[in-house]
């Protein structure tokens, strides 16, 4: 269907227009149904089938939808019993100069180049919005455990040490920590061009004088999309990271929290596979695409004037949606490691995706783009995973509240499942890149951190599993019993659960640190825990006890998940939990490998290696401690 095409309306939608939707009663609409009108279809009632609350609801009304933002006044849908609040809505848009501008209705236009002016006061009116209207950044307290919040970075690009018409900078030391700053975020490439970055060797000529066509070219519209927003510093990490130095790398890399939760807004770049290529000379396609699914509505008003009012109804535009999530989704940026942090820690993000600018913050409860479409309703928007703003706000907000349970979830569904899609340059990065995300997680919980898991809940955390072979780094990296000591997408089978029994204690643990962040690199560790070991045998792809033939669940080696590759084997399992239903229980275990001589091992230690999980499958036999004493021999144990 499109704007071109004439259109057949019943007689209630040719009474549509600005005044008759702005009344204080609305426009009455059809009385038992929204679908047709003695038999005949509208163009515009049609659509509307697809929206499930409308059915089988009677005495309809539509309205103009109090403008609560910057995005679009709607067009809403009530019905009997129904409040507005609760009204579906639909896009709505004029044209330029026509009157229903001056009641708040939003003028379509067609896409324009991102470094427009245009462009430009959409992505401000947003920020100036967000920053006046929502809460979307942490409240600053005089906490000791919310001190990480104030942390600032070590230095900030002034972008008006010089004359307004100069595009050089500088670099300077931040010595106040309520300075307002943007940050970048991109794809470096392979690696950086020789000289962009700061090093030791030039860090002091940057302090005096940082000359932009020295470099790469998204640095540079990096700066000239800041400056045209009316922000006067910029943290980009080649940048204001002294990279040949590790002692600074460290120091500011464990900041990542608060140098992106406090920033005022994050630029995304997410096309771009490298920082030579820039982001502003995109070309716009001729057309919003969007506008060929509109229906046109034209009338004349009380004053005789003309108006034209358009509804896009995503029903028959799936293809705009469609486009721009996978868009969302495939990009170059959503597929880098350190990245992830980023988007999830910022509470606002300018996301430049070629030609077109996509605003997202934590309050925004879709993904506004700046040629007045959105990416809106949560059925849609749940596909980019994860719902950043949502969780986001869970977390970095002291004052909502959210069950322990809820946040764990959280942490391992939705953090730790999407980071582990993502790739990382450097191997050794796996607990840095995301150090930032899980300091802003133990500030909630108050749970001891372990190289990705969380000591209180070890149980469940110990209960990941690779989707498909794992690849371990050639490097020591972390402990066998961490996901994080692998490379490939980890999750965990039957999701997280509150009901589950857990089978295994603490007795002790060591984490090594290779420097002093405690959520960085670490260079060696052990849980030391007393649990239930037995010895199975695989039939049939499936773990048996070898002393009661008790089915007990889908073994998979983390290195190889084809199914049988076990078959006939004996295996040696911890059991970590069961969780036992009316009619069935659902256990989960690991695969071990006692390890043999090792230094500083004595005897009598037992010590051992994680190399698989055993999948929750349903059982008939209740399980239970006594039935482990039975079968299983308790001992205490060193996970390595």
């Amino acid at each position: 269907m499109a704007s071109q095409t004439e259109h057949s309306f019943c007689d209630l939608c040719k009474n549509i227009n600005v005044e008759t939707l702005s009344s204080p009663e609305g426009l009455k609409h059809a009385e038992t149904s929204m679908f047709s009108t003695k038999g005949q279809w509208c163009d515009l009632c049609r659509p509307f089938t697809h929206d499930k609350p409308l059915w089988y609801q009677k005495n309809f009304s539509l309205f103009l939808k109090p403008k609560n933002s910057t995005l679009f006044r709607s067009l809403g849908i009530t019905w009997e019993g129904g409040d507005k609040s609760d009204a579906i809505n639909y896009p709505m848009f004029t044209d330029e100069g026509d009157p229903a501008t001056l009641f708040g209705v939003r003028v379509r236009r067609k896409p324009d180049s991102p470094s427009s002016s245009t462009a430009y006061e959409t992505a401000k009116a947003w920020l100036q919005e967000c920053f006046s209207e929502h809460s979307c950044a942490p409240k600053v307290s005089s906490n000791e455990e919310t001190a990480w919040i104030r942390e600032a970075p070590a230095r900030l690009i002034d972008l008006e040490a010089f004359s307004k018409d100069s595009e050089d900078a500088k670099l300077i030391r931040v010595e106040k920590s309520n300075l307002l700053y943007a940050t970048l975020s991109y794809c470096w490439g392979d690696t950086m061009p020789e000289g962009s970055t700061t090093t030791l060797s030039n860090i002091h000529r940057r302090e005096e004088r940082m000359e932009a066509t020295g470099l790469p070219q998204t640095l540079r519209d990096a700066l000239t999309v800041t400056r045209a927003l009316g922000i006067r510093y910029l943290w980009v990490d080649a940048l204001c990271i002294i990279q040949d130095s590790s002692e600074d790398w460290e120091i500011e890399s464990a900041k990542m929290a608060s140098i992106y939760g406090n920033s005022l807004i994050s630029i995304a770049v997410e096309l771009n596979q490298h920082c030579l290529d820039g982001f502003l000379t995109c070309k716009p396609e001729a057309e919003n695409i969007c506008f060929n699914y509109m229906v046109k509505l034209s009338n004349t008003l009380s004053t005789g004037e003309e108006s034209n009012l358009y509804v896009w109804v995503r029903e028959i535009c799936g293809c705009f949606v469609r486009d721009d999530i996978d868009h969302l989704r495939k990009t170059a940026l959503s597929k880098r490691g350190w990245t992830y942090q980023e988007r999830f820690l910022a509470p606002r993000i300018l996301h430049f995706i070629g030609a077109q600018i996509l605003w997202e913050c934590w309050e925004s409860h879709g993904i506004p783009l700046e040629s007045g479409m959105a990416l809106k309703d949560m059925e849609v928007l749940h596909k980019i995973p994860p719902i950043f703003g949502q969780i986001a706000k869970y977390v970095l907000h002291p004052e909502t509240q959210v069950e322990e349970s809820e946040l764990l979830d959280h942490w391992y569904e939705n953090v730790v499942s999407e980071y582990c899609h993502r790739a990382l340059s450097h191997k050794d990065d796996k607990l840095p890149a995301m150090s930032g995300i899980a300091k802003v997680f133990q500030n909630r919980l108050g749970y001891t951190y372990v190289a990705g898991l969380w000591l209180e809940d070890i149980a469940y955390g110990l209960c990941w599993a690779t989707e498909n072979a794992a690849i371990y780094p050639a490097e020591y990296r972390a402990p066998t019993w961490t996901w994080t000591s692998v490379d490939g997408n980890v999750h965990w089978p039957g999701g997280f659960s509150t009901e589950m029994k857990h089978y295994i204690q603490i007795e002790d643990y060591h984490i090594q640190l290779t420097g002093s962040d405690p959520f960085g690199r670490i260079c060696g560790g052990w849980l030391k825990l007393s649990g239930f070991i037995g010895h199975g045998i695989v039939k049939d792809r499936k773990l048996l006890c070898c002393k009661s033939d008790v089915e007990l669940g889908y073994p998979y080696l983390d290195a190889d998940r084809r199914m049988g590759v076990l078959e006939g084997m004996e295996i040696r399992y911890l059991i970590l939990s069961i969780a036992n239903g009316d009619k069935f229980n659902r256990l989960r275990a690991l695969i071990l490998r006692e390890k043999g001589e090792a230094e500083g091992k004595v005897e009598g230690d037992r010590w051992f290696d994680r190399i698989g999980s055993v999948v929750s499958a349903d059982m008939d036999v209740h399980l239970n401690a006594g039935w482990f004493e039975r079968f299983c021999v308790r001992t205490s144990l060193k996970l390595f």
